[in-house]
């Protein structure tokens, strides 16, 4: 497929994804035919689509990204039935991103730095939302919230390219705020409405920016090959 091509076609499903989740959550999702859940899993496809269109089908980043999205997409199928199950299929999609970023590699320097900033907000969640936690789901709130920590750690401790770190870090750090908006909004404030207009925007704003780390490392490794090839050419 065309570069310029592809770069379009996803543009214009992350386009498509954000416009359903906002009209999802406006006054206007009133008008429409199809139920809120059904929206949002369109929604939950497209982001999922990005990921298989963006390439890098030998690079088990992108495969590990793949499978976690995949995994966001089960979690918001199965979420509104039942939260522990819906939870546990994001806690198998932080597990696959932590994969792919052990696979990439990590800097110790960037570690040191992401370990500060995650290790303290971690210790500052826990220490606010844990006590309102009910006994029932605080085994999966205390894993969940060590998973996506460690995750967004390593996310920031990556030896990713430039590229591809600032829009994974982005993408782990958007994630981690829409969960952390999540957790206020069930255990502390009992206020979904607040989780329905801010947090789900927030959260497909993350999964696409994980869909498009595909497309960024498909297209990094296409460009070294390309480096790799004219250096090889000018030693000759």
């Amino acid at each position: 497929m065309n570069g310029v091509f592809l770069f379009r076609f996803l543009l214009f499903l992350s386009i498509v994804c954000m416009g359903l989740v906002l009209f999802n959550v406006s006054p206007l999702r009133a008008a429409s035919p199809l139920s809120f859940h059904c929206l949002l899993m369109i929604a939950s496809t497209l982001f999922v689509i990005i990921s298989i269109c963006g390439g890098a089908w030998t690079r088990w980043f992108s495969n590990c990204i793949r499978l976690g999205l995949a995994c966001c997409w089960l979690g918001d199928y199965f979420g509104p039935g039942n939260f522990i199950h819906g939870a546990l299929w994001f806690v198998a999609a932080h597990g696959f991103f932590i994969i792919g970023f052990l696979w990439i590699g990590i800097n110790p320097k960037r570690l040191f730095y992401s370990c500060i900033v995650f290790a303290a907000l971690g210790s500052l969640n826990a220490a606010v939302i844990l006590p309102s936690v009910s006994k029932k789901e605080l085994w999966l709130v205390i894993l969940y919230l060590g998973i996506i920590s460690t995750m967004a750690i390593l996310a920031g401790g990556s030896c990713a390219r430039r590229r591809l770190y600032i829009l994974t870090c982005s993408a782990a750090s958007v994630f981690y705020l829409s969960d952390v908006i999540l957790a206020v909004s069930r255990y502390l404030t009992n206020e979904f409405m607040s989780y329905l207009f801010i947090g789900y925007p927030v959260y497909y704003l993350a999964c696409l920016l994980f869909a498009w780390s595909v497309y960024v490392d498909a297209d990094d490794t296409i460009l070294s090959i390309n480096r790799n090839e004219e250096n090889e050419s000018i030693a000759e």
